[in-house]
């Protein structure tokens, strides 16, 4: 078990090209003997020649054989074999080191964009739930500024001036339309829960810069 490869193989190339050098005459069926004519002695020798030369290829035959199945069977030949399919299969391994790198990193890149662009989706949503709150709650402020400066308005009484409704009423309408989101929620602060003058001159306040600026053209109580 501790020969070389190379020994092995020497070994068996010897016996793969052994050519058997028996000739196999003492196994001549016929002897010519010395009263035979030329003729039949050549004859007895041809047939000895040809049944020489079949029991010659059927020895090599026989002994071919036996090498093959020693071949098939030497435990040497078994291991050279494992030796080799493992120093094959590590040389494929590290030719192809470059290919598996190569595709781990082609999948780690693809999952860092999945990853990536999955965040992105998730952020870019949340942020348009976010907005969307946001303005739902821009909206519903708003709504409700104007709610509470039309009900300062009755909640004094319109100022005082109960029969000045109608030109109030219109007032309040054209200034709440006209006034700008700071506008509409500072008015809407100070006008909450003060008494008649109070909201009245926040109101006028407001209505005589929109007059001034030109963002409202006349108004019929606050002018």
């Amino acid at each position: 078990m501790e020969s070389t490869k190379e020994e092995v193989d020497t070994f068996y190339k010897f016996w793969n090209n052994f050519d058997s050098w028996r000739t196999f005459e003492w196994l001549d069926e016929d002897v010519p003997d010395d009263t035979s004519n030329r003729d039949h002695k050549r004859y007895i020798e041809k047939k000895n020649n040809n049944a020489r030369k079949k029991r010659k290829v059927e020895d090599n035959k026989r002994i071919s054989e036996l090498v093959k199945r020693a071949t098939n069977e030497d435990p040497r030949i078994k291991k050279f074999k494992e030796e080799e399919k493992a120093e094959k299969a590590k040389k494929k391994w590290e030719r192809e080191a470059g290919a598996r790198q190569a595709a781990e990193e082609a999948k780690a890149k693809a999952e860092a964009e999945a990853a990536a662009k999955a965040e992105a989706e998730a952020a870019a949503k949340a942020d348009k739930e976010t907005s969307k709150k946001a303005k739902e709650a821009a909206k519903n402020a708003k709504k409700k500024n104007k709610r509470n400066i039309r009900n300062a308005v009755k909640d004094t009484n319109y100022f005082g001036d109960a029969d000045k409704t109608t030109a109030i009423d219109a007032d309040i309408e054209a200034l709440i339309t006209a006034f700008d989101d700071v506008q509409l929620d500072t008015v809407a602060n100070k006008v909450n829960g003060a008494d008649a003058a109070t909201a009245k001159a926040a109101i006028s306040e407001v209505a005589q810069e929109l007059l001034s600026a030109g963002k409202i053209s006349s108004l019929k109580y606050f002018n």
